[in-house]
C-alpha cells in the first residue's frame, strides 16, 4: 500500500456527491469528520506482499483497505454503502481496482464482515457499516 493507493480510494469516494467533503484517512491529522453525517473514515492497511521472482525485483502487493462508512441512521448507511460500492464493484460484482501509474492493479475484494452497526455511546446515535476491499498490484517495468 502507497499513499497513490490511499490518495486513489480517497478520490474515488469522493466522486460520490454526497461524501465530497466527507471523507477522511486514519493517518491525517487534519483530516476530521463533518459534524454531521454521512461520512466515510479511511482506515489503509499494508496488505500482503510476496515476491514470484528471485532472480530481479518485482513482487506483488495487496494494498487493503477498511472502510468505517457513518450515517444518522441506518437507511442512510445503507444508501451510502451502495453508492460507495457502486464505485469499485460493478453490476456483475466484478471489483475495479483503482488505476495507478506505473502499477498494474487487478482482482480484489469487497466484504462486509458484520451487519451495520448502532452507536449508542454518541448523542445523537451513529448507524456504521464496516467494509474491507483491497486489490493485487504489480510494479509495471519502466
Amino acid at each position: 500500500m502507497t499513499v497513490a493507493d490511499t490518495n486513489a480510494v480517497v478520490a474515488i469516494i469522493e466522486s460520490v456527491p454526497i461524501l465530497a467533503s466527507g471523507v477522511t484517512v486514519t493517518f491525517w491529522p487534519s483530516n476530521k469528520p463533518p459534524a454531521t453525517p454521512p461520512w466515510v473514515i479511511v482506515h489503509p492497511a499494508e496488505g500482503n506482499d510476496d515476491s514470484d521472482r528471485l532472480t530481479a525485483p518485482g513482487g506483488t502487493s495487496h494494498p487493503s483497505f477498511t472502510l468505517h462508512i457513518v450515517g444518522s441512521q441506518a437507511s442512510q448507511v445503507q444508501t451510502v454503502t451502495g453508492l460507495v460500492k457502486a464505485k469499485f464493484v460493478d453490476g456483475r460484482d466484478v471489483f475495479t481496482p483503482p488505476t495507478i501509474t506505473g502499477r498494474l492493479n487487478q482482482g480484489g475484494y469487497w466484504n462486509a464482515p458484520i451487519p451495520i452497526q448502532i452507536d449508542d455511546s454518541v448523542i445523537p446515535n451513529l448507524a456504521y457499516q464496516v467494509i474491507e476491499m483491497g486489490w493485487e498490484s504489480q510494479w509495471l517495468s519502466s
